[in-house]
């Protein structure tokens, strides 16, 4: 699933590229990387640890959301600040296992 998610995410043709270059926000895109993240926080609830790769996809993600909607149409910008608070609150399920 991590590669899986590394690539929807971080991949040339991935999320974070189409929305940097091609100004397009990915509906069909975020609903997988939402799915599989969810997946993967529940699957991390039960570890000590999760793995670096994870951690990165991460952090890529939350920090391109967080900084780079201004550059898109209104309608995009809403979607990516939506997207970074709901990618924030499943990962908000890992705190529960602290």
């Amino acid at each position: 699933m991590i590669e899986t998610l590394w690539n929807l995410v971080l991949e040339e043709d991935g999320f974070i590229v189409k929305l940097r270059n091609k100004n397009e926000f990915d509906e069909r895109m975020y609903s997988q990387i939402k799915e599989i993240l969810t997946k993967l926080v529940e699957e991390w609830k039960n570890k000590e640890n999760i793995p670096k790769k994870g951690l990165l996809i991460i952090v890529e993600l939350i920090e391109f959301l967080a900084r780079n909607s201004s550059f898109l149409s209104k309608e995009d910008s809403l979607k990516v600040e939506d997207a970074e608070l709901e990618i924030k609150d499943i990962l908000n399920n890992l705190y529960s296992t602290l």
